[in-house]
């Protein structure tokens, strides 16, 4: 009898063991699935920033903001939210796959020496493509994050065409008046 008790008792634990198990496995891809959507929510927040630019008489309110300065940040803030989904992605294909990668060791060339353990072919070969097109943002992410480099050249031609558009403001020059944007 008592050992029947104990076999009910290790079955009982191990159903909850097994049920905690796939609740942290459910909590764990919502998670990440919530977080990618926060990305794309952001994202969406700044190009809606850039498709309604601001006014000059904004970017005088502002003493440290400039139209390139602008355009600069929401464009910053967009290839950070296209790298932190492509982690996040490697973390989700780590979870729904049990590859067992640490976190911090959830990166493209680990998942790479993985694949055989990925069931669905698909899913490589779309974080491959994803990784590509990604590749020239990431290295601007890269340039921004850990150099303080954006560099995006048509902005300061628009930066040039502003400052002259608010001096021509500024002082009232009249010959140009009727040039200002």
């Amino acid at each position: 009898i008592k050992k029947e008790a104990q076999n009910k008792t290790l079955k009982k634990n191990t159903k909850k063991k097994n049920k905690d198990e796939i609740s942290n496995y459910v909590l764990d891809i919502y998670g990440i699935i919530s977080k990618i959507g926060n990305c794309i929510s952001i994202i969406n927040q700044s190009k809606g920033f850039i498709r309604r630019r601001p006014s000059i008489k904004q970017l005088d309110d502002n003493d440290q903001m400039t139209i390139t300065g602008y355009y600069m940040y929401h464009y910053d803030v967009v290839i950070h939210k296209l790298s932190t989904i492509r982690d996040l992605s490697y973390k989700l294909i780590n979870i729904t796959c049990k590859l067992g990668l640490n976190d911090k060791y959830c990166n493209w060339e680990n998942l790479k020496k993985k694949k055989n353990q990925i069931p669905v072919v698909g899913i490589m070969n779309l974080q491959q493509l994803y990784y590509k097109l990604l590749e020239q943002i990431e290295e601007e992410r890269n340039r921004s994050t850990h150099s303080g480099e954006i560099n995006l050249t048509f902005l300061n031609e628009l930066d040039i065409f502003v400052s002259a558009s608010q001096t021509i403001r500024i002082y009232n020059i009249p010959l140009l008046k009727e040039w200002e944007p």
